[in-house]
C-alpha cells in the first residue's frame, strides 16, 4: 500500500498535532495548510512523522483509528498524548513492520 499516517504540529501551537492518512504526503500537507481540511483549518502545519509499510489503506486507518482512540479519541489533540499512543501502539505486533519517518 502507499498509504502514510502521518502526524502534524501546529506551528502557532506547538503542544497540539493531527493525526491522518493519505497517499499523496505533499498534496494533502496544501490541503491542510490552505484551509481545505475543517479540522485544521485556520492554522498552518508542519509534518513531525510520517509511518509507511502497511499492508492495506484499511490496515493504515485501523492504525490511526487505534492511536486516536489511545489518545483523546479525536485526530486533532495534545501532540504529546498523540506521540505517547503511537509509541504504544507500534508496539502492537500487528504493525511490526510499519517504517517511522521523522521530519
Amino acid at each position: 500500500s502507499n498509504d502514510i499516517c502521518y502526524i502534524l504540529q501546529c506551528d502557532q501551537h506547538p503542544q497540539i498535532g493531527y493525526i491522518g492518512v493519505t497517499n499523496n504526503m505533499q498534496r494533502r500537507i496544501e490541503e491542510h495548510n490552505s484551509g481545505k481540511c475543517e479540522m485544521t483549518s485556520g492554522n498552518t502545519w508542519q509534518i513531525m512523522q510520517m509511518y509507511s509499510g502497511f499492508t492495506s489503506r484499511n490496515q493504515a486507518l485501523q492504525f490511526e483509528s487505534a492511536v486516536s482512540r489511545h489518545g483523546n479519541g479525536r485526530e486533532k489533540g495534545p501532540l504529546e498524548d498523540l506521540v505517547y499512543s503511537l509509541e504504544s501502539t507500534l508496539c502492537v505486533p500487528y504493525y511490526k513492520d510499519i517504517t517511522r519517518t521523522t521530519n
